[in-house]
C-alpha cells in the first residue's frame, strides 16, 4: 500500500493506528490475560480493508474512466 503513494492511504493508515492504539488500550484489560494480543490484530484487519478499498477503486476507476 505505501508503495502506491496516495494521499489518502497514508491519512487511513494513520487513522488506523490511532484508532487501534486507543481501542487496544481500553479493551486490553477486559480480556483475559493470553487472549489480550489478539487484539494486536486489529491494526492487521485494518489495513487488509484498506487495501480491499483501494483495489475496488482502482477497478471502478479504469472501468468508468473517472
Amino acid at each position: 500500500l505505501l508503495l502506491e503513494k496516495k494521499k489518502w492511504i497514508y491519512i487511513s493508515l494513520g487513522a488506523l493506528l490511532i484508532i487501534a492504539f486507543f481501542f487496544i488500550g481500553g479493551l486490553i484489560a477486559q480480556i483475559p490475560a493470553p487472549n489480550g494480543l489478539l487484539l494486536i490484530n486489529i491494526i492487521f484487519i485494518g489495513v487488509g480493508i484498506i487495501g480491499l478499498i483501494n483495489n475496488y477503486l482502482l477497478i471502478r476507476l479504469r472501468k468508468y474512466k473517472i
